[in-house]
């Protein structure tokens, strides 16, 4: 039963990642980052990387009429990351 618990937790976190990426990539990148870092999930070996603190620095410019709804998306996604992995 174990093997299928690890697919069945592999899946849910793929799924809750590819939701998460479709409103904001930044803000799963940072919430998958430090969750592996912290210890709270055990991430991938392909996703290991996102362990790096370079990663989660967004660099990209963004206009200021944007700050909103980007600060929105990015409280949707840590919110619903945080409620999967964590509930």
């Amino acid at each position: 039963m174990e093997p299928l618990d690890q697919i069945a937790n592999t899946i849910s976190l793929t799924m809750g990642v590819a939701w998460a990426s479709g409103i904001n990539l930044y803000a799963a990148i940072l919430v998958l980052g430090l969750l592996g870092t912290t210890g709270n999930i055990a991430l991938p070996a392909t996703l290991q990387i996102l362990k790096d603190p370079m990663v989660i620095i967004n660099t990209s410019p963004e206009p200021f009429t944007n700050w909103g709804a980007s600060i929105a998306e990015d409280v949707a996604v840590i919110g619903g990351l945080l409620q999967k992995m964590l509930l």
